[in-house]
């Protein structure tokens, strides 16, 4: 998988999950609450992220008032294990007041 590939799918499982937070909001009450423009809500909501930067989507996360965390795991070395390497992946999580996983997690 190319970065590129990954930081898109990346993008779009962030995407759905701030749609996730303001969803059942009306487009402006929702905007407000990720610190955006209504407009670009409904991109969001329309999965045109063209115009987002993974960076921004992450600006919206924590305008939200959600924490964001970075876990990097190490692969074993090829030598170590004989099967193929396996692609680099990505998965967002997100968690209630008390650090309890809630909803669906990423692919």
């Amino acid at each position: 998988m190319k970065a590129s590939e990954l930081e898109q799918t990346l993008k779009a499982q962030i995407a759905r999950e701030l749609c996730a937070l303001v969803d059942g909001y009306p487009r402006d009450i929702g905007a407000m609450q990720l610190g955006t423009h209504p407009t670009e809500l409904s991109r969001l909501r329309h999965e045109d992220l063209r115009r987002f930067s993974l960076q921004r989507l992450l600006r919206f996360a924590a305008r939200s008032g959600h924490d964001i965390e970075v876990h990097l795991k190490t692969t074993p070395r090829l030598e170590e294990r004989p099967q193929p390497r396996h692609h680099p992946t990505s998965t967002v999580i997100r968690f209630d007041y008390y650090g309890r996983p809630t909803g669906a997690a990423g692919p």
